[in-house]
């Protein structure tokens, strides 16, 4: 049995349907499981069960093993957990080593898928801590280049500010000597008026 991580898993159904009805404490439903691999030792393995009104649990195990060969066992477990396997296959001698077998491959997927999701979520979360840095720093940048801007603003403002005082300093005294240009001359130093 191949501990590896599958290259392709892709879990197809895992499902729970459960009745109103209880037994015994035992809920009636129906558990399917289904898994396809690329790279173990097998090729797909599912899993179906149902526990009926009297508390049995009635299903089958399915996988493809190292050979090639589909693997189809059914399965009969009471509430006491008394399992009685079985196969209408010829290639299969012992039905019971062959469940133990594809009960275990699923759970070695399900592992794997569980193994999987976590790892996904781990670089999902260190993704999005990374992408919160950038925009943290890209922000701050921004920051940083407002801050500029407003302060050259601020400093245009100022110079405009002190151009248009000189400008208008500039106007004052060029009317003052224009004014006093245009006083009329009296040589005689007293008034006509």
């Amino acid at each position: 049995m191949s501990s590896s991580f599958p290259v392709v898993t892709l879990m197809t159904f895992i499902g729970l349907l459960t009745f109103p009805q209880s037994i015994s404490g035992t809920t009636t439903g129906l558990t399917q499981t289904s898994f396809f691999s690329t790279d173990s030792g097998f090729s797909g393995a599912t899993s179906s069960s149902f526990v009926g009104p009297d508390g049995i649990r009635k299903g089958e195990c399915s996988y493809t093993n190292k050979e090639g060969r589909s693997v189809t066992i059914k399965f009969e477990e009471t509430a006491g957990g008394q399992v009685t396997a079985r196969t209408e296959s010829n290639d299969v001698t012992d039905a019971d080593a062959e469940l133990k077998i594809c009960q275990a491959e699923i759970a070695q997927l399900e592992q794997n898928l569980s193994t999987s999701f976590q790892e996904s979520q781990q670089r999902h979360s260190e993704s999005m801590a990374e992408l919160e840095a950038n925009m943290r720093d890209q922000m701050a940048l921004f920051n940083r280049q407002q801050e500029s801007f407003a302060e050259q603003h601020r400093q245009f403002l100022r110079q405009m500010s002190d151009f248009n005082k000189k400008m208008e300093e500039q106007s004052r005294q060029f009317q003052q000597s224009f004014r006093s240009q245009q006083q009329p001359i009296n040589p005689f130093g007293f008034s006509f008026f």
